[in-house]
């Protein structure tokens, strides 16, 4: 499962992102691809400087670029967990060829052999079963596996939504609130760039709202949501409307 992440400035998108972290969901963010970026060229992570570069790669690279770079991350994340699954999977050959080789040592009357005999049928059981969710669709089977799980953060331009669109099992998510609350948390965090007043805190999100396609385009990009979480309440309401949320998809699933 893949969520997007969506919504205005001091929404809730990073507590929800957070959230989801503890549920074993691995994370993922735009933003981060655009503060790397950043860092290279000694720019400070203020807002406005990650806005203006985050239009520049857009114009310089295609409207999807950095929603392809976290495309990527995913790709290489699955991979290694891949390897990883494969490997165990031959390290637990490994121990039951060695079992059959102990076996033609010991015969079959010794008792550590019947008991070696009846681990070696639950083992090849076990290697059936991992064999069989590999080979399902080429790919890996995502059941109780949290490192095929990814929340993706910071999603402001509808191109990077679309471009995500294309992975399987992909859900926009949209997080709302009304801008006197925003303004609120905003004030709160106090992080370099944000607006002090009601009014400057206007006229950013107009800024972020050019009908251009390598610019944000926060409110086309909300309507791509297919759930919206209005995050109105305390932060313990919010954990709730996410685990609903979850068990909610869950069972579309099953």
């Amino acid at each position: 499962m893949i969520l997007g992440l969506t919504g205005k400035n001091a929404s809730g998108k990073g507590e929800a992102a957070d959230y989801l972290k503890t549920k074993g969901f691995v994370y993922c963010s735009l933003s981060d691809v655009l503060r790397e970026e950043a860092t290279k060229r000694g720019l400070e992570h203020s807002r406005d400087n990650l806005i203006v570069l985050g239009n520049e790669l857009r114009k310089k690279y295609g409207a999807s670029y950095l929603a392809q770079q976290i495309n990527n991350k995913i790709k290489q994340q699955l991979k290694n967990a891949q390897i990883t699954e494969m490997q165990s999977i031959s390290g637990t050959q490994k121990i039951t060829k060695r079992f059959f080789r102990e076996s033609k040592i010991f015969g079959t009357n010794s008792i550590g052999y019947n008991k070696k005999n009846s681990m070696n049928g639950d083992i090849n059981n076990k290697n059936i079963e991992k064999n069989n969710e590999l080979k399902t669709n080429g790919k890996i089977n995502n059941k109780g596996n949290n490192e095929s799980n990814f929340v993706v953060d910071s999603i402001r331009n509808p191109y990077e939504a679309k471009e995500l669109m294309k992975n399987k099992n992909f859900i926009l998510v949209g997080i709302d609130a009304p801008i006197e609350l925003r303004l609120k948390r905003l004030l709160e965090r106090n992080r370099v760039g944000d607006a002090k007043t009601l009014e400057k805190f206007k006229q950013q999100e107009q800024r972020e709202n050019l009908k251009s396609d390598t610019n944000q385009q926060l409110d086309a990009t909300f309507k791509l949501s297919k759930k919206v979480i209005l995050n109105d309440g305390s932060l313990e309401q919010l954990h709730k409307k996410i685990d609903d949320l979850l068990l909610e998809l869950k069972n579309k699933v099953q």
